[in-house]
């Protein structure tokens, strides 16, 4: 047999094995993986530190904190839970979450950057803290009081004993031979479990607990307004040393407390004349029982858990930050560094190595390692700001009346460890209108500055307000326009030359701001159910309600001719272009990619739409960044994005897969394929195995000739096979790998 008849044989045997492979499930996605969903935290409840981490129980779940390098802590792993996380107890290997009316969770952190969860013990009660000793788990279980676990082995954990208290459990702590116990109107608790089986109430204090902390002969309780330190060295008869006031903050949580040697740290607020509130981490010295006095302070924001081991402290605040003090000088507490969670996503940004997510009341800043989110290195608590390249710009607007309102321009320069340097500030004085609202917004359309400054009250009724700035030049920005809304829309969604279009749900309104001292309306156009407009040179790209992404050529600003469109699964009201590709959030649809390299036929070429919603949508070196609320996602679009050269835009007459060039190669070959109509295309390389080892192209392509290169340094030597499918055609072809 010659080698040629061989050759044939082994390719129509692999054709064979690749027929019989089931490939007929439904897809979620093409071209598009996940690389990352970093979750957000709206905020924390407790913490402890075991080793190098730090594990917060979270309004999500379980958020773990590598402080191996305490000047730079992140967050290495998190664990999702669907119900709220009260407390968090962690030994050998093993974290138990408090959640409430869903008992308690058991999760293997062996490997904290994977967390995962082994059982869960589905207590009566509503359990809301933990303790753990030797292996034992105490559960501070609401109306049902005490629940005594054993815990030999984590996956399956036991009941050993359960004893009520009078009130309601909220918290416990052990220590030695005894639990104690914060049950709200009935006060401190004090329980021997020498015998979990048998356990029996040997005193209480009868002020009201809600939270217990315990060291030696001391227990300190929390009540609503004052934190007590008592004297336990007679359980059965606790007596009070020292009492000091404290208070709640605005969402009704308590600040928390904590011993070390002879200091005790607790949480105080302090509020003065609206909005000022002072927030403290105040210092006692224990030294002398019967003169217990204040030492120290350190101004923190709402210290709402405390965890202390040797020197070091972290400090949960009720923002969910984590801040690592130095307790070396233990009256004198100084914060080192601080860990700052992502908040719940409402829009996101990515520019070079920097993602920016606005959330509630502010944006962040965070640090891009790899493409992956990894740590917020600055948060701004003020949301109007915005974001291009090297460059943050800011807007405030002070006024007295409305012969003197003061609007300033503020733009900074990134410096070192993302801080921000001020550059330039533009102040106008007397602006001519009435302003009713404070400033709202500020967007960046192309190098201008689009300022929402408020409201204008006039003869046509209130109108939206915004001043355009020329910022092609940062350190001397320029303003060039007033620009006063005829339409309800809240702020311009692009600008061509010195034209400014504004959509609402059924028109677009063009302005021109050729006269800087205000705009000018100099047409309107038609088009139903607008949801967003970009602008490309002389090309806007828009989303309608009707689903469909929609191509028009504006280069007559006054005539928009549409010459291109393509259907969307669902409504998008956000999208980015880049390159040759509108990146389209399509709201329950997830992610769309469309391809506009030709203009009059836009097509898609990949999508995800595994169970995401996703708000908001950016884009940077085919990587795309989403908002999805309480995830900001990551996915690689290198499977459907630039990984292939269109030779020919003409149709071809036949379905062809040519030869690659080389072959045999190293380690790079180009395969080119031909396709006379719109298909799905896909480009697969397979071993002699059968195993799947590239997927070069998997999305529609219009009829044209195509050239994708292959990179197989990955790769041992060997025979591969190229496999083209389109529609109902396929065809295999050998090719070799030579090093």
């Amino acid at each position: 047999m010659t080698l040629r008849r061989i050759a044939s044989f082994t390719t129509l045997i692999f054709a064979i094995i690749l027929l019989s492979i089931n490939s007929v499930m439904a897809q979620d996605s093409s071209g598009i993986s996940c690389v990352a969903r970093k979750q957000t935290s709206e905020f924390g409840f407790t913490h402890t530190t075991v080793g190098n981490y730090a594990y917060v129980a979270c309004s999500r779940g379980l958020s773990i904190i590598d402080l191996t390098n305490p000047a730079v802590p992140f967050e290495c792993g998190f664990f999702l839970d669907n119900d709220l996380v009260r407390s968090v107890a962690v030994a050998n290997n093993y974290a138990y979450l408090a959640n409430g009316d869903a008992g308690v969770r058991v999760v293997d952190v062996s490997n904290p950057s994977s967390p995962f969860e082994v059982n869960r013990y589905d207590s009566p009660g509503y359990v809301y803290a933990l303790a753990i000793s030797a292996t034992n788990l105490y559960l501070a279980d609401g109306v049902n009081g005490l629940r005594i676990l054993d815990i030999t082995e984590p996956a399956n954990p036991s009941e050993l004993g359960v004893l009520a208290t009078p009130y309601y459990a909220l918290d416990v702590v052990v220590s030695g031979n005894f639990a104690y116990i914060a049950d709200v109107d009935s006060g401190l608790r004090i329980v021997n479990i020498a015998n979990p089986a048998n356990c029996f109430e040997v005193g209480h204090y009868s002020r009201t607990a809600y939270q217990v902390q315990v060291q030696g002969n001391y227990a300190a309780i929390g009540g609503i307004d004052t934190v007590s330190i008592l004297n336990i060295a007679d359980p059965a008869s606790p007596q009070l040393l020292a009492q000091r006031t404290r208070t709640m903050n605005q969402n009704g949580l308590l600040c928390q407390f904590a011993f070390h040697g002879n200091y005790f740290y607790y949480g105080s607020m302090h509020r003065g004349a609206y909005p000022t509130v002072d927030s403290r981490l105040q210092v006692l010295d224990l030294s002398n029982p019967d003169s217990i006095r204040n030492v120290g302070s350190l101004s923190s924001t709402f210290p709402f858990s405390i965890c202390i081991t040797g020197n070091h402290a972290t400090v949960l605040n009720d923002q969910a930050n984590l801040e690592l003090i130095d307790l070396t000088s233990p009256a004198n507490p100084l914060i080192t560094s601080r860990f700052i969670p992502l908040r719940p996503s409402l829009q996101i940004q990515v520019t070079g190595n920097r993602l920016f997510n606005w959330f509630d009341y502010g944006c962040q800043i965070v640090n891009l390692d790899n493409s992956i989110p990894t740590r917020v290195t600055a948060e701004i608590n003020n949301y109007i700001w915005a974001f291009s390249g090297e460059y943050g710009y800011s807007v405030d607007v002070v006024w007295n009346d409305s012969s003197d309102t003061r609007i300033d321009l503020k733009i900074y320069q990134f410096l070192a460890n993302d801080s921000l340097g001020l550059l330039s500030q533009t102040t106008i004085w007397n602006c001519p209108f009435e302003i009713q609202d404070s400033p709202n917004s500020i967007f960046i359309l192309d190098h201008y500055a689009v300022v929402g400054i408020g409201r204008y009250a006039g003869i046509e009724g209130i109108v939206t307000m915004n001043l355009i700035f020329d910022i092609a030049n940062p350190s001397h920005p320029q303003r060039v326009g007033l620009f006063r809304s005829a339409s309800s829309a809240i702020r311009p969604d692009c600008i061509i030359g010195e034209t400014i279009l504004e959509s609402n749900e059924s028109q677009i309104y063009k302005y021109s701001f050729a006269n800087h001292d205000s705009t000018q309306l100099i047409g309107i156009d038609s088009l139903a159910g607008i949801l967003s407009m970009v602008a490309r040179d002389s090309i806007i790209f828009a989303t309608t309600s009707d689903s469909t992404f929609n191509i028009f050529n504006a280069s007559d600003i006054q005539n928009l001719r549409l010459i291109g469109c393509c259907h969307l699964p669902d409504c998008s009201e956000q999208f980015v272009i880049d390159g040759n590709y509108a990146y389209i959030s399509d709201r329950t649809a997830g992610i769309r990619i469309i391809q506009i390299a030709d203009l009059l036929e836009p097509i898609e070429v990949g999508f995800y739409e595994e169970s995401i919603d996703v708000r908001s949508i950016s884009v940077t070196n085919r990587y795309v960044y989403t908002s999805e609320y309480y995830n900001v996602g990551v996915y690689d679009c290198s499977g459907c994005v630039g990984v292939v050269d269109r030779i020919i835009a003409t149709s071809p007459t036949t379905f062809a897969l040519k030869p690659n060039y080389p072959n045999p190669f190293n380690p790079t070959t180009t395969i080119r394929y031909s396709i006379p109509k719109t298909s799905k295309v896909s480009l697969k390389i397979f071993d002699l195995t059968g195993r799947e080892v590239a997927n070069l192209v998997d999305f529609h392509q219009n009829p044209g000739e195509y050239s994708v290169k292959f990179d197989g340094s990955k790769l041992s030597s060997g025979t591969y096979f190229a496999r083209l499918t389109a529609g109902a055609y396929s065809q295999t072809q050998k090719i070799v790998l030579l090093r």
